[in-house]
């Protein structure tokens, strides 16, 4: 069981999906090419004074921000882990 104020770094989840090096203001790199086809989802990264992407399921909630580290760390997380709450592109909460 898992109990509610729960958080999980889900920082292997989205990296691998957002797959490159994260340079040190925290992003990633946000455009991928195959063959003739081209990505860049660089427009979706959000910045200082924007708040990070949320999303509801069930009792979980997603905080993350895309090809960058979140803005900020849920409240969960920073109470459960305190200062040693490692910096992610995603966290899971319950």
């Amino acid at each position: 069981m898992i109990d509610r104020g729960t958080c999980v770094r889900a920082a292997a989840l989205l990296s691998a999906l957002f797959a490159s090096c994260e340079g040190q203001s925290g992003e990633h790199s946000c455009s991928w090419q195959y063959n003739d086809l081209h990505w860049d989802l660089s427009p979706l990264v959000k910045h200082k004074p924007s708040r990070d992407y949320k999303v509801d399921r069930s009792n979980w909630e997603f905080d993350m921000n895309v090809c960058a580290n979140t803005l900020r760390i849920p409240p969960a997380c920073t109470h459960q882990f305190g200062d040693k709450v490692q910096r992610a592109p995603g966290y899971q909460t319950f």
